[in-house]
């Protein structure tokens, strides 16, 4: 069977969901050195059959995309983008694509591990948390990605996905 990771929903679609996907037939996905993909993907539930139908791939590029989250018109999605599958926990870069799958674009490469990115509710900034030697903090930059800000950071080990609330 495939294996389904980070969820979330969109508000302004009925039951919109966007979430990561093993490709179909992929085999014991975490034995090291081989190459594996995690490939973003749109849909709708279908509650009457409790199925997910309607379903689109949005990204085909052999990496790591993971921890999709919408825009709060459900029109764009950001995530994280690894391209090193063996360690991807050492450069995670932050990517957002269109919902309709076109635009897929790098927003922020900077050798870093940037994890959990989100959208602020007016759409038009992303706050994520980046990893320097083992101390999270959250970070912001313009839906565009440029105006990288550190919003918060302690020395504690604080790995947890950021919430913000509406």
């Amino acid at each position: 069977g495939r294996m389904f990771y980070d969820p979330s929903f969109s508000q302004s679609t009925p039951l919109g969901i966007v979430y990561t996907a093993w490709p179909e037939g992929t085999l014991e996905p975490f034995t090291y050195n081989i190459r594996w993909s995690l490939e973003v993907h749109t849909a709708k539930i279908d509650t009457g059959i409790w199925q997910i139908v309607d379903e689109v791939r949005l990204t085909d590029d052999d990496a790591l995309n993971s921890m999709p989250m919408q825009t709060s018109n459900g029109q764009r999605i950001v995530f994280s983008f690894a391209e090193d599958q063996i360690n991807p926990s050492i450069k995670t870069n932050i990517h957002s694509i269109w919902t309709n799958g076109t635009e897929n674009s790098q927003l922020l490469r900077d050798g870093r591990a940037n994890y959990y990115p989100f959208w602020t509710p007016d759409d038009q900034n992303i706050v994520f948390q980046r990893g320097e030697f083992n101390v999270y903090s959250l970070y912001a930059i313009r839906s565009n990605g440029g105006g990288l800000v550190r919003i918060l950071g302690n020395d504690a080990n604080n790995f947890m996905h950021p919430f913000v609330e509406n």
